[in-house]
């Protein structure tokens, strides 16, 4: 095994591309933590690369590359990419469609590197394979699941053995929480992408119903979904209350500090990512129960998790919250603390990386 001049394995990640999701964001984010702790760490996406926003976030102590893929199928590709395998000595790939096409690459060229797969949706895999087909995609392979649903599903309709199987909550960066300055209006702040699945029409008609005096709604998201955002555009209008839609923030942490209390009304999310964000900010929130963030804070917090979309019991709910906002943002840092520090993400990283170089 070749180690880099720390005496620390290197390690390659690898995703499809760098666009605006929660996946890519925590993929840059192992890079630059991984980086930092003196790794020898390579970024390679398998796509063509393009200067996003997230990609200018990545360090530059870490390693770039491309496989510039362009037809699935193209063993010149493939090679390449068997390339960079065999230069690393951890393999971490993130989300599936990829973690195929990277065990393909490691079969087909008889590379034979174990491997990390790093799983972030919500939706458990389909096993439509057989048996022995299972046994050679995944012998070789450290499962990481950023939530239980998708763990308990691994373990029992994949069969994975459970020393090859690793709950690894999503890393949540420490802010640098400076003095809010004078606010004009009370805020309650909403992140997440516009798309159908974040329940934007319930947030509109629950800011309506609320009658907060003073207050404004902001929601915070890329226009993944151009009709969806001209539909949510058209009931901001006619609604005429004080809502904003702002598409052009590629960073959570400026806006934040502004909120002085969170709704995340989505109806399916592994994460999210953004509660995470939420509570390190000591940021009250009220949510939908949906994703492990949410599981946890029903654990200890279960007032700020609905289990409805029932607006009276929401209204209840965001007035019991609203009465005392400092004593649960305090309760839900302390839960940051204990579950999302980057310290214990990337502890339980290296964990991973050292059982699959140990078999």
């Amino acid at each position: 095994m070749k180690l880099n001049k720390n005496g620390f394995p290197k390690i390659l990640i690898i995703i499809d591309a760098l666009n605006l999701g929660g996946a890519e964001q925590i993929t840059v984010q192992t890079a630059n933590l991984l980086s930092q702790k003196n790794y020898d760490v390579l970024l390679c996406t398998i796509l063509t690369w393009k200067d996003t926003p997230l990609a200018a976030k990545i360090h530059s102590s870490v390693k770039k590359a491309s496989i510039n893929r362009t037809n699935k199928w193209s063993l010149h590709r493939m090679r390449i990419l068997s390339k960079y395998i065999k230069q690393y000595d951890v393999v971490h790939v993130h989300s599936y469609h990829n973690f195929r096409y990277v065990q393909l690459v490691n079969v087909l060229f008889g590379v034979f590197k174990n491997i990390i797969y790093h799983e972030h949706s919500g939706d458990a895999i389909k096993n439509r394979l057989p048996n022995f087909l299972k046994r050679i995609i995944f012998h070789n392979v450290i499962y990481l699941a950023n939530n239980t649903k998708l763990l308990n599903h691994i373990r029992r309709d994949w069969e994975l053995l459970l020393d090859k199987t690793v709950y690894l909550p999503n890393p949540v960066r420490t802010p640098i929480i400076t003095i809010n300055k004078p606010k004009i209006a009370f805020t309650i702040g909403m992140i997440g992408n516009f798309l159908t699945v974040k329940n934007y029409e319930f947030a509109i008609k629950l800011f309506n119903n609320l009658n907060l005096k003073n207050s404004q709604l902001l929601i915070v998201g890329h226009i993944y979904d151009r009709q969806y955002f001209d539909r949510i555009q058209k009931l901001v209008n006619e609604s005429k209350l004080p809502i904003r839609l702002i598409t052009d923030c590629n960073n959570s942490y400026d806006v934040i500090p502004e909120f002085d209390f969170a709704w995340h009304t989505s109806y399916s999310e592994s994460g999210p990512l953004v509660l995470g964000e939420y509570m390190a900010f000591e940021k009250p929130f009220i949510c939908f129960e949906t994703g492990e963030v949410a599981n946890t804070v029903k654990n200890s917090l279960p007032e700020l998790v609905m289990d409805n979309y029932d607006e009276p019991s929401w209204v209840k709910a965001c007035n019991t919250i609203i009465e005392d906002l400092e004593g649960y943002g305090k309760k839900l840092h302390y839960l940051y603390l204990n579950y999302y520090t980057e310290d214990k993400y990337l502890n339980k990283c290296i964990e991973a990386y050292q059982k699959s170089l140990s078999y």
